[in-house]
């Protein structure tokens, strides 16, 4: 599992449909469909209760998105602040 494969796993979770989900990250649902599998079969646990009509989350697809979702947050974070530090904007000045 990488990355990628989580943000698309959010966005699923976000609009509970795979049409919508897949207009959002740009791409086909078939493909998002497969990435999807790909994490459950991964993961070794159903996410996606899939139904005629509807989708919904099972117990494993909350937690995953809950923890998904903290994972991204965390990196953004990370991203940030490795800029600002490079930038000059935030970390240690030395003089000397």
């Amino acid at each position: 599992m990488n990355l990628k494969q989580i943000e698309y796993f959010i966005a699923l979770a976000e609009e509970l449909h795979f049409g919508r989900a897949a207009e959002r990250l740009g791409m086909a649902q078939p493909p998002l469909s497969r990435q999807i599998q790909q994490i459950e079969a991964d993961l070794g646990a159903q996410l996606i209760n899939r139904g005629r009509n509807a989708i919904s989350l099972t117990q494993a697809g909350e937690r995953f998105y809950e923890r998904g979702s903290a994972l991204l947050a965390e990196l953004s974070d990370i991203r940030l602040e490795i800029r600002r530090i490079g930038q000059g904007a935030e970390g240690r000045l030395r003089i000397g």
